[in-house]
């Protein structure tokens, strides 16, 4: 993938032409290394996405929704909307053959002087960043992730620091007389020649008809040309489809060229670029939830492996009355025990299936007969003890159980980030996900966030019927439903809770209900065993008890309908 800085020369190119000269509106930061610039002008309205996580990129957001930023700002994101929200962008330019640009913006304070400020945007892979310059001193006056030269950087990037660019030592790709006086010495072009993506090194050297050694006049004359065609060719933005994906400022020869492979073509890079990060995000967003769908499985297996522990000592605990007899017959047998004996035989007069029983007892021979009976009994005691303790151990690991396949569920069923972020936020909130301190700090707002989720709406007969998508919205829609609402839950399985608006009638015709229990089962684990029954009451019969887990609530006075599952796509069927 050729996100070089051959590749970005046509994209700011195109971002100067499109922003220069346009005031920055708002500025955004959904995730601690995405910035979002809204920007006006010339009557129309553009967003920059400036991505700085393993996927950097810097490009306009034309077809892609960003996603919703947290309702506690990010640090970097509060000192940018004071310094260079509201100001206008001069220009947009690029460190020459390097992944680094510039943003400079004309910006006025509270007291309404003019300040020259440079928003810097380093496009390193993992080792992206962004700094905020004023220009008057070449100060950096925020950075997104401080540098340190004792982490084994070569300069400081961090606030107060002047700021330099990465230096380089490479030749520019449209210095002709260096290029033809180097010593490749056989290695690789994108260690001696500034810009170069691997495969944009590969298309340089294709290009100049050589097998990539070059060693002659002749052949470094070539690769010269070949570098210059590159950077001044006519663009011809595309994305290559099929089985390999990639993006390109024109098709390239050395992959196939426009005639051999299937390619997509877009009037601009930024399009390209964008198109091809559209169609990855959505395996990204896979990856994502991912992340959180694994250590829930990691934590289902060594919960039922517990159960299986706990259900095991449970067993063997149920010979705890063998221990309480056999102190009890060494207590009635005392007189005729001496002190030495390994055992003694005694008639069991608590078998009642056999009147002759004798009982063989193992005795300690250090021990008096007494002393004897004394550790039966605490044998006794210990295991009884311990039988209540695992069986509320059992009922404990059990709930967590419920709960961590109540959240599995939710993770393999989330559609967007959104509701991804929602759930994770519970997950942070129960301890099953570790915060940072910076997360622990906006706790609380992220908590305000997750209640403005919205839940599946449809509408049926012109009733509308809500249908919550994880637990946090289960929660949700019995705290902001109505009182005379109906509610509805498939007996038995976890899944979404539905209320049906009853616009304060509390009734509603037999298809609305019938169809919202099918909408019960179809959001539920029991959605493929076919018909189901379903459990529904009004909202007033339906409580939260206090410190129970997402989505669990009781309920009382409730009716019963049978249901066969309903897709959302057959809801008007």
């Amino acid at each position: 993938m050729p996100a070089d800085a051959l590749t970005y020369s046509f994209i700011i190119d195109e971002l100067n032409s499109t922003l220069a000269g346009a005031k920055i509106d708002k500025v955004s930061m959904p995730q601690k290394d995405e910035i979002i610039l809204t920007v006006r002008g010339f009557r129309q309205q553009f967003l920059l996405g400036i991505f700085l996580g393993s996927a950097a990129r810097v490009h306009l957001i034309k077809n892609s929704k960003p996603k919703q930023s947290p309702p506690a700002p990010f640090g970097f994101c509060m000192h940018l909307r004071k310094n260079i929200g509201g100001g206008t962008i001069k220009r947009v330019c690029q460190q020459p053959f390097e992944r680094v640009f510039y943003i400079d913006i004309l910006h006025k304070d509270e007291l309404g002087v003019e300040q020259n400020m440079r928003l810097v945007l380093e496009i390193f892979g993992k080792y992206s960043n962004a700094a905020l310059v004023d220009l008057s001193t070449n100060k950096i006056t925020s950075v997104l992730r401080h540098i340190y030269p004792s982490e084994g950087f070569s300069r400081a990037v961090l606030p107060s620091a002047c700021y330099f660019p990465p230096d380089s030592d490479k030749i520019s790709p449209l210095d002709g007389d260096k290029i033809l006086a180097a010593d490749f010495g056989g290695d690789d072009l994108i260690k001696h020649i500034k810009g170069l993506a691997p495969i944009s090194a590969s298309e340089a050297a294709f290009n100049a008809g050589t097998d990539g050694v070059f060693v002659g006049v002749k052949q470094k004359k070539a690769l010269a040309d070949s570098l210059k065609n590159m950077y001044l060719s006519q663009k011809k933005p595309c994305v290559l489809t099929g089985g390999r994906s990639d993006f390109f400022i024109r098709p390239y020869n050395c992959v196939g060229g426009s005639g051999a492979l299937d390619y997509q073509y877009f009037d601009t890079v930024n399009e390209a670029i964008e198109n091809f990060y559209l169609k990855s995000d959505k395996s990204d967003f896979k990856i994502e939830t991912g992340k959180y769908i694994q250590p829930i499985k990691n934590l289902l297996k060594k919960a039922n492996k517990k159960i299986l522990d706990f259900e095991k000592r449970l067993i063997d605990c149920q010979n705890a009355d063998e221990y309480r007899v056999k102190g009890e017959l060494i207590t009635a047998n005392i007189y005729k025990i001496k002190q030495g004996q390994t055992f003694v035989e005694a008639h069991n007069f608590y078998d009642e299936a056999n009147q002759n029983s004798v009982l063989k007892i193992e005795l300690d021979p250090m021990l008096s007969p007494s002393k004897n009976a004394q550790n039966y009994f605490k044998k006794y005691t210990k295991i009884k003890r311990s039988k209540v303790l695992l069986s509320g151990q059992i009922d404990k690991v059990d709930n967590e159980i419920a709960v961590l396949g109540s959240f599995l569920s939710d993770l393999e069923g989330v559609e967007d980030e959104q509701g991804l972020a929602v759930i994770v936020t519970a997950l942070k909130n129960i301890g099953l996900v570790k915060q940072n301190k910076n997360e622990k700090t906006r706790q609380k707002g992220a908590s305000e966030g997750a209640a403005k989720a919205r839940p599946h709406q449809f509408v049926i007969d012109g009733v509308c019927i809500r249908v919550g998508k994880n637990n946090v919205e289960n929660d949700l829609l019995v705290k902001q439903s109505k009182k005379d609402d109906i509610w509805l839950h498939v007996k038995g399985f976890s899944g979404s809770h539905v209320v049906i608006d009853c616009g304060g009638g509390g009734e509603v015709g037999d298809k609305v209900l019938q169809k919202a229990a099918g909408l019960a089962v179809y959001f539920s684990k029991a959605a493929g065993g076919g018909k189901q029954e379903v459990d529904y009451t009004k909202i007033k019969y339906v409580a939260k008890e206090s410190g129970a887990n997402p989505g669990k609530v009781v309920y009382v006075k409730y009716k019963t309908i049978v249901a066969k599952p309903i897709a959302p796509s057959e809801i008007d069927k």
